[in-house]
């Protein structure tokens, strides 16, 4: 089950993320502050908790790596992407798409997935990552 933490009222990852898995909007933001995390609900069969670290609009933006249990934590950083440092050993996967940042032209995307992720689904992306290191 993936668990969705948004700071702001756009559902769209959850949306998509229904059409590959069972999802659980764990908690949703009223676009002024990052919900508290004694209102959400994660599930004790999650795997993955993705969330959003910096709603751009609203300038609601997590001020710490969510603590998700144990979980699989994922981010879209696309609008913070740079701007900070990050623990990146914290998550599993973290990505950013072009737009917001500024940091490469439009189009493009960031992924960065902990290599036992990548083992763990089987290989994927191995072959990118080869291509890239050449």
């Amino acid at each position: 089950m993936l668990h969705t933490l948004l700071p702001c009222g756009n559902t769209q990852a959850y949306e998509e993320g229904k059409k590959y898995t069972a999802a659980n909007l764990a908690a949703k933001g009223d676009n002024k502050s990052v919900p508290p995390p004694s209102t959400w609900k994660l599930s004790d069969n999650a795997k993955y908790v993705h969330y959003c670290d910096n709603e751009t609009i609203g300038g609601v933006e997590f001020k710490s790596v969510p603590d998700v249990g144990g979980r699989l934590l994922i981010s879209d950083m696309s609008s913070n992407f740079i701007s900070k440092p990050v623990d990146v050993a914290k998550y599993g996967i973290i990505y950013a798409g072009a737009g917001c940042s500024g940091a490469w032209p439009a189009g493009c995307c960031w992924v960065a997935v902990r290599r036992s992720e990548r083992k763990a689904a089987g290989g994927w992306g191995e072959g990118c990552v080869r291509r890239l290191a050449r």
